[in-house]
């Protein structure tokens, strides 16, 4: 086979895809009507599974190595794969145990009773592998593998719904997790919408991944108004100087770390070090050192499941929070984790002293780390200076630690509310986030219980 080079670019905590580890449930009745009914006979082909699979096998069953863990994979060594012959009956052995294996690990047993298979295709249009859409006896669900070093690997899997690319014509283009491309007659799509998409093949099979910050835009948002209130809150004394480079490890993409170790190093100062225990000599100020946060850094970079793709691949949002758990819950605490909150519920949980983890791929942030935001003078205009961050290659993770809010009323009575979060953008810095105009693809507001 062919020798190729896969060149990996960098994807963060989230590329709007669900972790392997934690898989989201939205039932779906009547799984096999739903799968007869949406996929024309022309486009699908329904199989059931050759194999006598039950959901509560594992490995330890049906052999599976490596399928999940792609440690050993090196960028400069990637077999091109020959598609395109039917699943072997060992093939779908291979593939059906990890998506049994997975979903057993949430408690979830079951049989897949029908699925359709359809091929997957890199950045380059080159084949990767295959994306398997199923029915069980309880739901829908997909999952996508692709073909390297001769084995096959779990890319992403999901219970509930099939993938955007069902019963839809064309290439299905898959460049990074969360970006479902299909090409028709030569135009690009997105899958999930079928709206028209920005899309270049590369030269070579690219799987996005980012940390953010790569690529930025200046951007001055100007708003003329009538009058006009400033709101604002912080949470007292946050610490917001840890960075992405304090770490040890080689590969970079390691935001939601940094970000994991802003909130273990709040929970920790506002419990007196009763997280922890530092010595002394760990901390300055009631905050841990640089040291010490390298420490936790790492501890994260493993927790997190960082990189967890090809050596690459950032973290994926459930990954971040469940890795903060984990190393909280080894710590003897109760921690609380509430996901996909709006603006009001933000500023609630804030207001109550509890930071919140925020992954996006299109957001704002103000340039200036040091001033305060501009007080609002009627019959003017409203003007902050920002930095534009988005596409594949700056999904980042931070943490809000305050919000703030303008209300503006215009020449015909009309009201907007412009809304901020003050937050340690993972660099170092303090500034604000522009959540009005931004694109939240993922936040968890974190509660450390006391004894």
């Amino acid at each position: 086979m062919k020798r190729i080079k896969m060149y990996l670019m960098h994807f963060a905590s989230i590329l709007l895809a669900l972790s392997l580890a934690l898989i989201s449930i939205y039932v779906i009745s009547s799984p096999q009507t739903a799968i007869a009914a949406e996929a024309p006979a022309s486009q699908k082909e329904i199989h059931q599974p050759q194999t006598a699979c039950d959901g509560k096998l594992t490995a330890s069953v049906l052999s599976y190595t490596n399928i999940l863990s792609s440690d050993n994979i090196s960028s400069e060594n990637i077999t091109e794969a020959i598609h395109e012959v039917p699943l072997t009956i060992e093939e779908e052995t291979q593939l059906f145990t990890a998506i049994y294996t997975l979903g057993s690990q949430e408690d979830r047993f079951f049989t897949i009773q029908n699925y359709a298979v359809e091929d997957i295709h890199f950045s380059d249009e080159s084949w990767a592998g295959y994306i398997i859409e199923f029915t069980t006896s309880q739901e829908n669900g997909y999952a996508i593998f692709f073909y390297i070093e001769n084995n096959y690997h779990l890319i992403e899997l999901r219970f509930g719904t099939f993938s955007p690319y069902f019963g839809k014509d064309g290439m299905y283009i898959y460049p990074a997790i969360g970006y479902y491309i299909i090409k028709q007659n030569g135009q690009y799509y997105n899958a999930e919408n079928m709206g028209a998409f920005t899309f270049t093949a590369t030269e070579d099979p690219i799987f996005y991944a980012a940390c953010g910050g790569d690529y930025r835009v200046p951007y001055t948002r100007t708003i003329p108004f009538r009058y006009s209130g400033l709101y604002e809150y912080a949470i007292p004394d946050f610490h917001c100087n840890y960075s992405t480079s304090l770490t040890s490890n080689t590969n970079p993409n390691n935001c939601a770390n940094a970000a994991g170790v802003i909130m273990l190093n709040y929970w920790n100062k506002k419990y007196d070090n009763n997280i922890l225990n530092l010595d002394a000599s760990e901390m300055i100020n009631g905050n841990m050192n640089d040291s010490a946060a390298i420490q936790y850094m790492n501890i994260f970079y493993d927790y997190m499941n960082t990189n967890w793709i090809f050596g690459t691949g950032g973290t994926l949002p459930d990954d971040c929070y469940n890795g903060f758990k984990r190393l909280i819950e080894e710590k003897g605490r109760t921690i609380s984790i509430e996901k996909n909150l709006n603006f009001d519920n933000m500023m609630s949980q804030l207001s109550s002293g509890r930071p919140i983890f925020i992954t996006s791929t299109d957001y704002y942030f103000t340039q200036s780390t040091s001033s305060p935001l501009p007080v609002p003078v009627d019959n003017t205009s409203l003007t902050i200076n920002y930095y534009h961050y988005s596409g594949l290659a700056n999904a980042h993770t931070f943490v809000a630690y305050g919000y703030s809010y303008y209300h503006l009323q215009f020449e015909d009575g009309s009201v907007q509310r412009e809304e901020l979060l003050k937050i340690a953008d993972g660099w170092g810095n303090s500034r604000y986030f522009n959540y009005t105009i931004s694109g939240v693809y993922s936040n968890a507001a974190v509660v450390v219980l006391p004894w």
